[in-house]
């Protein structure tokens, strides 16, 4: 199976957002803090998820619209109700994170194309994993 651009596009995303996360968590060890307030062990989980992320990308991007999709829900009902209470009690919009929640949306629309592509022409080899 080869993997599209698109979905080649969305795995080195997920790649590189799991490099800044490893960044970030290291950078906490020594003190430094690039993100007032944010937790270490966030840092540490999302280096997982989005390394996670990145690895399905490669190597089955067939099956990462699940993923993405829950990431997408996960991302709008953590940060997206911050971003819209914050905008509510000071004006302030943090455009960070709608970009971020449009990008991952992107990212979703990507993984269904995939998924739709491939469908059920992929099938489980006798090992259990995909052909």
């Amino acid at each position: 199976m080869t993997v599209s651009r698109p979905a080649r596009i969305v795995a080195i995303g997920f790649a590189l957002g799991s490099l800044e996360h490893l960044v970030r968590l290291v950078l906490h060890g020594f003190g430094i803090e690039l993100v007032a307030g944010y937790p270490a062990w966030r840092d540490a989980a999302f280096t997982v998820v989005d390394a996670s992320i990145a690895c399905i990308g490669f190597t089955r991007p067939h099956r990462l619209f699940i993923p993405l999709l829950a990431f997408l829900i996960e991302q709008v009902a953590v940060n997206g109700t911050y971003a819209w209470r914050t905008w509510r009690g000071s004006g302030e919009i943090l455009w960070m994170i709608p970009a971020m929640i449009v990008l991952i949306g992107a990212a979703t629309a990507v993984a269904l194309q995939e998924r739709r592509r491939y469908g059920d022409s992929v099938v489980a080899a006798p090992d259990g994993h995909s052909a």
